[in-house]
């Protein structure tokens, strides 16, 4: 095997425009024959997706042009039924089928307002018996508050039912007259949160603007493919709406996190230090062990703050706290020319500064009322209790 490979690569090299051709070719060749097979499966299995798919026939029409015979499944609206009556015996039922998109679409008046009209440029026409000649589920998707999957299974209002859901456009706090419950199989609610995140996955992965309703037909349908274990199944939904209208909604990140649809991004200790405000020391204000305890005091005073680590030699000895260091100066006033060492308290503990701080929050308490962010590391700031809580109330 090693041989026949070294001599492969060998000829590669040898003659270059005579290997590059045959690989062309070779692809080429691939490439035919898989389209090839993908077609003639197209056409054998052409519309086995349907149950009972066997007793389905379609009516064609044939006839001669120019003496060449053609076939078009074009035929009298009338073929169908009167086929169908002819032979009840053979034929359980027939449904008629017409697109009118190419016929100058459709418009409908309302009896109480002749001169309103609607119009439809793309229409299909179908019996109503399809769904009995092709069998499709139906499945209807529903926002969690409305009231029509409830109302489709038990054909009463039921109780805790009508609660506010942000997607629009679709179910409803009333029964509409205009909802043919018979025709549909099924009815399944959605989550707004999963409706909406789908209809940003739409337009970030596929390129598809879509609003909430939209996202709420594809996150039920795949979650229903989910559910299949037919290779030949079919899921088909629509894409019912346009997202131009919810682009200070849907694709809001501070509309959606408003409405506890979109979690906030966790902010990190070093962010944190970079929303104090400009008054706020750019780097780490800290004492040595042998300065005074006077000096500590008239840093913290200048630089308004209230926890102050002690340093030596670049290493965190001790820490000291304003409130705790003031007490104790007015109880013995001596104190404050000691040197710092002999009043120090234990060390702030360190993190790094990619450190969230949600998991701050928990560590900061009356006895460790501050942290140190460390960086490459190096010591770049403190967070106190007060950092975390401003952040928190949404002032930082």
């Amino acid at each position: 095997m090693r041989s026949y490979l070294v001599v492969l690569f060998r000829n590669l090299r040898r003659d270059r425009l005579y290997a590059a051709i045959n690989i062309l070719g070779l692809a080429l060749g691939l490439a035919s024959c898989l389209i090839l097979g993908l077609f003639l499966k197209s056409e054998l299995t052409y519309d086995q997706h349907y149950a009972g798919y066997q007793n389905i026939y379609r009516i064609e029409n044939e006839f001669i042009v120019s003496g060449k015979t053609e076939r078009m499944a074009i035929t009298s609206d009338a073929l169908g039924p009167m086929i169908a009556a002819e032979y009840p015996d053979r034929i359980k039922a027939s449904v008629r089928l017409r697109d009118n998109t190419n016929q100058g679409g459709i418009s409908l008046h309302r009896v109480d307002q002749p001169a309103k009209v609607y119009y439809w440029d793309h229409s299909f026409y179908a019996d109503d018996n399809i769904f009995d000649v092709l069998p499709i589920r139906i499945i209807a998707g529903d926002p969690v508050g409305s009231l029509y999957t409830g109302f489709a299974k038990t054909k009463i209002l039921g109780e805790g039912a009508g609660a506010p859901y942000k997607v629009e456009g679709v179910g409803g706090d009333k029964i509409s007259s205009t909802i043919w419950f018979d025709w549909i199989d099924e009815w399944r609610q959605v989550p707004d949160r999963a409706s909406m995140m789908m209809s940003r996955r739409l337009a970030r992965e596929e390129g598809i603007l879509i609003g909430g309703s939209g996202g709420l037909n594809v996150a039920l349908s795949l979650e229903i493919a989910r559910e299949l274990d037919d290779p030949s199944a079919y899921v088909v939904t629509i894409l019912c709406d346009t997202g131009e209208r919810y682009l200070s909604k849907v694709f809001s990140d501070e509309w959606m996190q408003e409405n506890q649809l979109l979690e906030k991004p966790q902010a990190t200790v070093e962010q944190l230090l970079q929303r104090r405000s400009a008054s706020a020391p750019a780097d780490l204000v800290s004492v040595a062990p042998a300065a005074a305890v006077r000096q500590a005091l008239n840093l913290m005073s200048s630089w308004e703050v209230s926890q102050l680590p002690v340093v030596d030699n670049g290493e965190v000895v001790g820490g000291l706290v304003e409130q705790v260091l003031m007490t104790r100066a007015l109880a013995q006033p001596t104190l404050l020319d000691r040197p710092v060492r002999e009043v120090m308290e234990a060390a702030f503990p360190v993190v790094e500064h990619t450190f969230p701080t949600d998991r701050l929050a928990p560590m900061l308490t009356r006895d460790t009322p501050a942290a140190l962010v460390r960086k490459d590391g190096k010591l770049i700031g403190i967070v106190s209790r007060y950092d975390v809580l401003q952040q928190l109330i949404g002032t930082r």
